[in-house]
């Protein structure tokens, strides 16, 4: 991989030299980035969350606000040593293992700070089956396509979207392609077995199409669709799988993703 990367480690008892990964940080370019356990994506910490890992919390808050402090140094040489000469006595800061990362691993900053924070730090989050099959299904078309190597595909692209009365939104769909055009894809597994999550999924969807569809120009929008075969109870209300498809046709493209020719055909244009 490309980018340097250190890992911040916790010591509970230094007799027993036991640690723990408790964060990384992650040089792209002349910038740090850093995450750490207890912390949100977007940087709160709660130490609630941390508890079950780290016994000094106090410390570890100071520890966690002085290495952010070192990260704001406009010299990312300096930044490293500071870093590294920080260890003390329970918090340490060494040196990552090389890793590889294939092509499929995420290739933005960000994206690659969350991959690795969970891969060395916590685990990956789990997936609903449904969700894992659908993501599956999505990325070998793209990697069929070399689309990651595209330099006008993004995954996650935050797509600027003004309002009326010039309020302005930024929405994330999941993969977007511009170049002379705009194409945007969102990824919604339906599951008529679990109701209230398929209408979440096919709200969220209708919530960035209808955001992507305020620009005037017109945006070509995709929703790659799986419906989750599933036996129902009896006793259960049938979540209606073609009303959820109605409101997704209403607003995009649907392409069911159990179709290689609808997959194709949606994808193969982006490489040319």
């Amino acid at each position: 991989m490309n980018n340097q990367y250190l890992v911040a480690k916790y010591i509970a008892s230094p007799s027993r030299m036991e640690p723990r990964n408790i964060g990384i940080f992650m040089r792209t370019g002349d910038s740090w980035r850093a995450r750490f356990v207890g912390e949100s994506v977007e940087g709160k910490l709660d130490l609630r969350r941390a508890r079950p890992v780290i016994e000094h919390l106090g410390s570890y808050q100071q520890w966690v606000e002085y290495w952010r402090h070192l990260l704001r140094s406009p010299n990312p040489d300096e930044v490293r040593q500071a870093l590294e000469s920080s260890s003390r006595v329970n918090f340490l800061v060494t040196e990552g293992p090389a890793l590889f990362l294939g092509a499929d691993a995420p290739s933005n900053p960000e994206r690659t700070l969350e991959y690795l924070y969970h891969l060395i730090v916590t685990e990956f989050p789990d997936q609903r089956a449904e969700e894992l099959s659908l993501s599956q299904i999505v990325d070998d078309a793209i990697r069929r396509f070399n689309l990651r190597q595209n330099p006008h595909f993004s995954d996650s692209p935050a797509v600027r979207c003004e309002l009326s009365g010039g309020i302005v939104e930024h929405v994330r769909p999941n993969y977007g392609f511009v170049n002379g055009r705009e194409v945007y894809f969102q990824k919604v597994s339906i599951n008529p077995n679990k109701p209230e999550t398929a209408q979440k999924e096919v709200h969220n969807a209708a919530w960035i199409f209808e955001m992507l569809g305020t620009e005037p120009r017109g945006r070509e929008l995709n929703s790659l669709v799986k419906v989750v075969s599933s036996d129902v109870p009896e006793d259960q209300t049938m979540f209606s799988v073609s009303e959820s498809l109605g409101v997704l046709t209403s607003l995009s493209h649907v392409v069911n993703v159990e179709d290689e020719v609808a997959v194709d055909r949606v994808f193969a244009p982006l490489a040319a």
